[in-house]
């Protein structure tokens, strides 16, 4: 303003000089024609003067007006159709009458605090940009400015129908479920045709009820396969419920034949219905491999898990062993050398599964070595039995197999498909094709690049599904390897009483047929006299929480992990426990140990604090907190576990 005054005066000075100057000069000439110059160029002044005082009000009442507007108490900013707000600090000092009769209600607070509508930290995130704030007036997205001289104005966007748009649409998009029956096969071996028409008919008629509970699409796909299409405001109903149709399907008495469970496969969060099939599957694959009886629920990466806390059912056959053994037979005859590797701290059955193997891979002629940190091993006794016992350079270290790696090196991974559970991870990634022989509940973070990925949890053990294996390879074994791969079955299955289906005993048949000697075994077990009082002191020192017994020990010895191992076994005795827990030290590391007899599935319980494993036997590992932290937070997953299966 100030430059358009300044230039304003020039113009008009120069003006009038010129025409004065002119009257001068004709006045010396013509006296009538220099009065006549010096009137007109008095009249150009005034004229000058008035249009200047006059544009000079116009920017002065402009610029006011701007100010009143922007301190909020222009009649612009009153006729506002969007709700305004000014603030002084915290304090309300101007609202418009959109912001009154909208989200008042008619009511007037002035003078008092913002509160009641928008905080000062809300304030601040919509200066930056903007706020999403719900009040009782609805969804309002909020931005906010300075004013100039103090203050904040505020200024409020009704969202809610936006929103509740934006929740319509995601509330239809499609969500697809697959549904298998566990045991179907089980449940009709022996029955008449019209008993297994029964059986069906059971299960179909709850999966048909709750489809239309759900308002889902039902189609049965034929023998024991279900589809069922819904949106996700259906499945946000499922969820809530946790999968409901689990415990109905559960709950049918077949009598003697025992009860029948589902595995669901959930897929959502995709347009496409046919995205949603493929994660359904994905889903239903994760709900299979970590034993049935649950829901798997899949978008994008992530799963959430329902239900999963029954036994497992076994469903394998011959036919799927043979056609991996053939694979497997190829790609070791198909590479230079082979590396053997299972779990960090590796115990009997990662092992035993891992020289079972070498045997295999030795008959065929081929270069194979057994990857195992001895330090940190829990089967020492094993593996100086085999050494003493014509095995001397089967094992190798960690370092020196990182030197045998080639372009054709084949890697074979036993008791584990989770590479941070690798005894040496580094050489997973070094090698270019690998093989998983595991038995564990599949996790979220398996191994996804496995050439062949043998993953069965109805399996006892990994040196179950190794002696099934091999006798498709090798049509018997000598003595050491099957007393190697005898020590892990029993390991796992707690000499027969856990996880000993037919297929067990099969196998532990045929291992017994090829020399094993179970005496020979049982030395394996055998621990020395520190392990002993470890042992004695963990299970004294042991306290009940429900039905589950909860021990803690500050012991640094180095057997630790023997003893607390041997201890949570040992706990199981104690009437009216169901499930233990031994929480020990290793390093800055706190290390959970956790078994139970199959009424407590441990594995869920220590899924929610990082780990995993099986229904009866699994661990955990907690970092950056107290030994005091670790159990309260185990009590807590021990809680949720409960609240969760009620």
């Amino acid at each position: 303003m100030k430059q358009i005054k300044h230039s304003f005066l020039i113009a008009a000075g120069v003006m009038s000089a010129g025409l004065i100057v002119l009257s001068l000069v004709l006045g010396i000439y013509n006296t009538v024609l220099g009065f006549l110059g010096s009137a007109i160029a008095l009249i150009c002044l005034g004229v000058f003067t008035v249009i200047y005082f006059t544009r000079n009000n116009q920017l002065r009442g402009l610029v006011t007006d701007i100010e009143k507007q922007t301190s909020g108490s222009s009649p612009l900013m009153e006729k506002l159709r969007i709700p305004a707000l000014s603030l002084n600090g915290e304090e309300i000092v101007w609202y418009n009458s959109s912001f009154r009769n909208e989200i008042l209600n008619g009511r007037d607070i002035y003078g008092k605090s913002c509160d009641a509508v928008i905080t000062l930290s809300q304030i601040d995130c919509a200066r930056g940009g903007y706020a999403d704030i719900e009040i009782a007036a609805g969804n309002y997205r909020v931005y906010a400015s300075d004013i100039v001289g103090g203050g904040t104005m505020c200024y409020f966007v009704n969202t809610t129908d936006y929103e509740n748009l934006v929740k319509r649409y995601n509330d239809n998009l499609p969500v697809v479920m697959l549904i298998t029956i566990d045991n179907l096969e089980e449940l009709q071996r022996g029955a008449r045709d019209s008993e297994k028409a029964e059986i069906v008919s059971a299960i179909s008629k709850k999966i048909e009820d709750y489809a239309n509970k759900l308002d889902c699409m039902y189609y049965k796909l034929g023998g024991d396969n279900y589809l069922l299409v819904t949106d996700e405001f259906y499945l946000s109903v499922a969820i809530n419920e946790r999968f409901e149709l689990l415990k109905q399907v559960r709950s049918i008495d077949f009598g003697e034949r025992g009860y029948a469970t589902l595995s669901i496969g959930v897929g959502h969060g995709s347009e496409s219905v046919l995205e949603c099939e493929d994660m359904a599957r994905q889903s239903l694959d994760m709900a299979l491999g970590r034993g049935g009886d649950q829901a798997a629920v899949k978008t994008d990466d992530d799963y959430e898990f329902f239900g999963g806390a029954s036994s497992s059912t076994s469903k394998r056959t011959r036919v799927r062993t043979r056609i991996v053994a053939s694979a497997l037979k190829e790609l070791i005859e198909g590479s230079d050398n082979i590396l053997l590797m299972g779990h960090r701290f590796a115990d009997l059955d990662s092992f035993g599964a891992c020289f079972g193997m070498f045997s295999a891979i030795s008959s065929l002629g081929k270069s194979a070595y057994i990857v195992v940190n001895r330090e940190k091993s829990l089967c020492g006794q094993l593996i100086d039995y085999v050494e003493r016992n014509g095995y001397a350079d089967c094992v190798t270290t960690p370092e020196a197999a990182m030197s045998l790696v080639g372009d054709r090196t084949l890697l074979i991974i036993c008791d584990t498909h989770r590479r941070n559970f690798l005894d040496c991870p580094e050489l997973y990634d070094a090698c270019q094709a690998s093989v998983v022989i595991d038995h564990h509940r599949k996790t979220v973070d398996h191994i996804d690049d496995a050439v062949i990925f043998y993953h069965d949890p109805y399996a006892s053990s990994a040196c179950e599904l190794v002696s099934e294996l091999v006798q498709y390879i090798q049509p018997k074994i000598g003595k050491i390897e099957a007393e190697a791969l005898l020590s892990g079955i029993m390991l796992d299955t707690r000499n027969f009483v856990l996880h000993s289906g037919v297929r067990t005993f099969e196998a532990s048949a045929f291992l017994r047929g090829c020399g094993a000697a179970t005496v020979t075994v049982k030395g394996f077990f055998k621990s020395g006299f520190n392990v002993y009082k470890e042992r004695a002191a963990i299970i004294a020192d042991s306290h009940v929480y429900g039905d589950c017994a909860i021990s803690r020990t500050d012991s640094a010895d180095k057997d630790i992990r023997i003893a607390a191992s041997q201890a949570a076994d040992e706990m199981l005795g104690i009437d009216g426990v169901n499930a233990s827990f031994v929480l020990f030290n290793a390093g800055d590391v706190i290390n959970i140990s956790a078994r139970s007899f199959g009424a407590v599935n441990v594995q869920l319980i220590m899924e929610t604090l990082g780990g995993g494993g099986h229904l009866t036997m699994a661990a955990a590992q907690l970092s950056d907190c107290t030994m005091d932290d670790a159990v309260r937070r185990l009590a807590a997953a021990i809680d949720k576990y409960r609240e969760e299966q009620r």
